[in-house]
């Protein structure tokens, strides 16, 4: 007999394979997911994108640069060291306010470190 679940696109029978594969589908698994289509692959996330990453270098050797340790740094912005760790790491994404603070904090032009992100995105036609 087949197992039965119950997600937003409505009963779901195990061993097919739905058209959004949703967290509560499975729920024996333990996998906890975001919805994705069973047709599309899933998009890369901006923490681990080669833009990105050029961006939070630029966070860090400018952090360098100023001779400020993470622990100096997490003291200006106001925030648990574990912050600036996460951030520096890519386990946590900056908005674009809290990246201006950073900016400011460790002595970098913004605007300098947004030119270096955009010639690291690809040309798109």
């Amino acid at each position: 007999m087949d197992k039965v679940g119950i997600g937003v696109t409505g009963v779901v029978r195990w061993g097919r394979l739905p058209q959004y594969i949703l967290f509560w589908d499975y729920p024996e698994t333990g996998l906890v997911r975001r919805p994705v289509s069973a047709n599309r692959l899933p998009f890369v996330k901006s923490v681990h994108s080669p833009a990105y990453r050029v961006l939070v270098d630029a966070l860090v050797e400018a952090r360098k640069t100023a001779g400020l340790t993470q622990q100096d740094l997490a003291h200006r912005l106001g925030k648990p060291q574990s912050f600036v760790a996460k951030v520096e790491n890519r386990e946590r994404r900056l908005d674009v306010v809290e990246f201006i603070t950073v900016s400011r904090a460790v002595g970098l032009d913004p605007q300098t470190a947004l030119r270096r992100v955009e010639s690291a995105l690809p040309v798109q036609a």
